[in-house]
């Protein structure tokens, strides 16, 4: 066999080498990341089938997988939001609402509770750099919410997102996404929390989540 022959053997060889390498890492992204959706400018929006939401009811599960129970941890700092959202999180709140009219369900309403709650969630992972329904200190997300003082025993569900800082953009994550779109379709549902935050470090840049519950305990502003 001349020396060209070995060379373009051996170079082939590592071709398929790198090829094999590559090929892995992109798998490897895509089931870590369940559903990624590319920005023109890079940055990816995440949405997870599997456990981006989550619905309880009284300590069973509805339309998703319960929490296990944890030791309620010491009360949450307080939440700078104020008594009002910001645009964007009204703007969220109007394109759950004309979805639910346009499939005939009435609107939800949103509540301070619950949206202390979620704006608290949503602040923690991006403050913390982390995607989980478990806040970084192992409350579970229903008891954060009833850690912000919503206590009734009635359906309680959550939705969350990442990537994306415009509204309409994170709620067609959620519209496409079986479990987040039952969520924002459930007739048991009547009250939401909606609070998104930005982390200048974190991985995503912005995160979203909105609680929702079966009580309106009041208004938010």
């Amino acid at each position: 066999m001349t020396n060209v022959a070995i060379r373009t053997r051996w170079l082939r060889a590592l071709t398929a080498v790198v090829l094999v390498v590559l090929t892995v890492g992109i798998v490897a992204t895509d089931v870590g990341a369940s559903r990624t959706i590319r920005q023109p400018s890079g940055s990816t929006g995440t949405s997870t089938d599997r456990d981006g939401d989550r619905t309880l009811r009284d300590g069973g599960s509805s339309g998703g997988s319960a929490p296990v129970a944890t030791t309620a941890p010491a009360a949450p700092a307080p939440v700078q939001t104020g008594a009002c959202r910001d645009g964007e999180e009204w703007a969220m709140l109007s394109l759950i609402n004309d979805y639910r009219a346009a499939n005939g369900l009435g609107p939800v309403q949103m509540t301070q509770t619950l949206s202390n709650a979620a704006e608290y969630h949503s602040a923690d992972m991006a403050s913390k750099d982390y995607f989980s329904h478990t806040l970084a200190d192992g409350t579970s997300w229903s008891q954060n919410m009833t850690n912000f003082g919503y206590d009734y025993s009635t359906y309680r569900a959550e939705n969350i997102a990442a990537g994306y800082a415009a509204a309409a953009a994170t709620f067609e994550q959620w519209r496409t996404s079986p479990g987040h779109n039952a969520n924002m379709l459930s007739a048991s549902l009547t009250a939401i929390g909606i609070g998104r935050a930005y982390g200048a470090n974190s991985t995503y840049g912005t995160y979203w989540t909105t609680t929702f519950g079966g009580v309106v305990d009041g208004a938010a502003c």
